[in-house]
């Protein structure tokens, strides 16, 4: 195959990869719990908001932050990814916060985060990422990174939560995470932020926007150890700052 072959053909595989990506977000997939309350101008409002980091969202997903008609939701942006791996992909969130201008008129005004945060996505099991984006099943959902992990770190640390029941070693809590009774769990929750505390990295996961189940766990010779589970119920820490 000559030179200029070569080139033509890596030209076109590449034009018909970033065809498909953009396709894939002309329309985004709009899910949550109030993705069928969600008003047009709404949406136009997250879109503009969007185009300010130069991207387009590939998943929007809205919640309310308390059950109250005049409650404000939160409006989670999953941009386009910038990286892919066969397992991994990383990309731009950002979290807004809609708030009712008046109770008479439909709509809400959109504010975005002075800072856009990072995801990452972890393909399950020994699964590998295809060329389109679709719309991801819960336990398969992106979720915010705060902490600097190696995709095959990031990999072998949601294998370890997702691979196990797992329990407490020592029930109660301290810092932001309330005391209370000793945790169990499947390991089957969604996670939706990893960050990092002192000399550990901790998984927060979420039953509702406003509880669920933070691991603490740390690097050993043979592997992650979990060294706390606890419960938490209020809004975890912010995903955008």
């Amino acid at each position: 195959m000559s030179r200029a072959l070569q080139i033509f053909f890596m030209v076109f595989v590449l034009l018909v990869t970033l065809s498909r990506t953009t396709a894939a977000a002309e329309n985004p997939f709009i899910i949550g719990t109030l993705s069928s309350s969600i008003a047009a101008a709404d949406v136009d409002q997250l879109l503009k908001l969007a185009e300010y980091e130069h991207s387009k969202p590939w998943i929007i997903e809205v919640q309310a932050i308390t059950p109250e008609a005049d409650s404000a939701w939160i409006a989670r942006l999953y941009m386009i990814p910038n990286t892919q791996g066969h397992r991994v992909r990383r990309g731009v969130i950002l979290e807004c916060s809609g708030k009712v201008i008046e109770a008479s008129k439909p709509g809400r005004n959109w504010t975005a985060p002075s800072k856009p945060g990072n995801y990452a996505q972890v393909a399950p099991g020994g699964a590998e990422f295809g060329e389109t984006l679709s719309r991801p099943p819960p336990l398969e959902m992106p979720f915010q990174i705060k902490t600097q992990l190696a995709d095959d770190e990031l990999i072998s640390l949601i294998s370890f939560i997702r691979g196990r029941a797992h329990k407490a070693p020592n029930p109660g809590g301290s810092g932001k995470v309330p005391a209370g009774p000793t945790p169990t769990t499947t390991g089957l929750e969604r996670i939706v932020l990893v960050d990092e505390g002192s000399g550990f990295i901790r998984v927060w996961t979420e039953d509702t926007l406003s509880s669920g189940l933070v691991y603490s766990v740390s690097k050993g010779e043979k592997g992650w150890v979990l060294s706390g589970l606890h419960k938490w119920t209020k809004h975890p820490p912010s995903k955008s700052k």
